[in-house]
């Protein structure tokens, strides 16, 4: 099991003078306090700024508090930040003073901006990254849009996220797959052991296996990219549901392996509400079915995963 301490928060998040582009949205006062204590720490090393109470307290500042309310449960939402939330209105207010041409124009100048950012924090192809609302609807794409037939056989495991589960089901009953599930006890720390259950639920009719990266109730990483490629040797494609593995630990799309991964930007990354992301090997677009209508389902094009213009 890993934990992230601030020390360790402090060197993902690449803390500096240069992270300080979210001042513009702040207001004036908050802006020079948030600048004069970034300067006070700029010399520190980051073990020495984990032990500084006042550096955390002016980050405290910049989320929304309600005093009657202690928040423990981050796995769903995560809140955002002051200036988040202050970009994310004054945005708002852009689309209602031009409409159509934001959303025709401008709004899809950004999304490729946003792909290619995306793109860099998991180690991906810009052109392998559609945006979407969350992991959820990332990996319903995968599930109904990937061409199974009637026997055709997928490995599961009883830690899976519900909402996926059901959705494997639902196209057991609808398609007539075959659901094969692992049984996962927990905390296991024996990443071979784990390895091997899901070896021993793959038969020949299997053509899918899906692995949840980070268990959401109990923390438990599994090992994504030993089980894909145990997976793919077997002849099988990877799914990685990643909603909360993105805001934990550094990882890549591209060393895992996997061939499909979703995950969510409004849990552990503070993102907006409502803002995720799905990755498809550029080798898999084309063959995997959007969720909503597209002008060319068949497409290689992953913006054809995308709810975009007269569409939202």
């Amino acid at each position: 099991m890993r934990k992230i301490d601030r020390k360790q928060f402090l060197k993902q998040s690449g803390w500096g003078i240069a992270g300080l582009s979210f001042i513009d949205w702040l207001e004036p006062v908050e802006a020079a306090e948030q600048v004069a204590e970034w300067q006070r720490v700029r010399s520190y090393k980051p073990p020495e700024i984990a032990q500084d109470e006042q550096f955390w307290q002016t980050i405290r500042k910049q989320f929304s508090q309600d005093d009657q309310l202690i928040n423990l449960n981050n796995g769903a939402v995560s809140p955002q930040p002051k200036p988040v939330q202050n970009a994310l209105i004054e945005n708002y207010r852009q689309a209602n003073r031009q409409p159509s041409y934001y959303y025709q124009m401008k709004l899809e100048e950004q999304r490729d901006a946003l792909r290619a950012s995306l793109a860099e924090e998991i180690g991906s192809n810009p052109e392998e990254v559609a945006i979407n609302r969350n992991a959820t609807e990332g990996l319903n794409t995968i599930i109904f849009g990937l061409p199974l037939e009637r026997g055709d056989e997928v490995v599961v495991s009883n830690y899976d996220y519900p909402y996926m589960l059901n959705a494997w089901r639902q196209r057991q009953k609808r398609d007539g797959i075959k659901l094969n599930p692992v049984a996962l006890q927990m905390l296991v720390e024996d990443e071979e052991a784990i390895v091997q259950k899901f070896a021993n639920a793959i038969t020949a009719r299997t053509k899918v296996v899906h692995i949840t990266h980070m268990i959401n109730w109990t923390g438990q990483i599994l090992p994504a990219k030993k089980i894909t490629e145990m997976a793919h040797e077997k002849g099988c494609e990877v799914i990685v549901d990643a909603a909360h593995a993105l805001g934990h630990f550094a990882h890549s799309f591209a060393a895992i392996g996997c061939d499909y991964y979703a995950a969510s930007l409004h849990k552990w990354m503070c993102a907006p509400f409502g803002t995720g992301m799905l990755a498809v090997k550029n080798d898999k677009i084309a063959k995997l079915w959007p969720l909503l209508s597209s002008y060319d389902p068949k497409s290689d094009d992953i913006r054809k995963f995308e709810i975009s213009r007269s569409r939202l």
